[in-house]
């Protein structure tokens, strides 16, 4: 199999993952705001405390796996007419991931005990 059918399903694969974590960031982040919609929307399961935990939990995730769909994207439509662009890219997106690192490490680690 060549290397942009595999990229291609990998693509397909990290995109609905992604649409699944999407789903359930606004799903915790709305329980977080109106809390008694959400419980009874899911049989009690999502509450506020829940929520939160769920809510700042997928931060990570939500930011690799929107990370790895641009590069992959990107990798599909500008892998032979202009690689460069994909390089840039790719660096664009180890920046913006190393300063998303840092700030929630500050965020957590100066953050006072409860």
């Amino acid at each position: 199999m060549n290397r942009v059918k595999v990229v291609l399903k990998i693509s397909l694969v990290i995109s609905w993952v992604l649409f699944v974590v999407i789903v359930l960031e606004a799903l915790s982040g709305y329980a977080i705001v109106n809390p008694s919609v959400v419980k009874a929307a899911t049989f009690g399961f999502l509450r506020r405390q829940n929520s939160y935990s769920l809510h700042t939990a997928l931060d990570y995730p939500l930011v690799t796996l929107m990370l790895l769909h641009v590069l992959l994207t990107t990798y599909l439509r500008h892998h032979r007419k202009r690689p460069f662009l994909f390089y840039l890219i790719l660096v664009l997106c180890a920046m913006l991931f190393i300063v998303f690192t840092i700030a929630e490490f500050r965020i957590h680690a100066f953050r006072p005990s409860r």
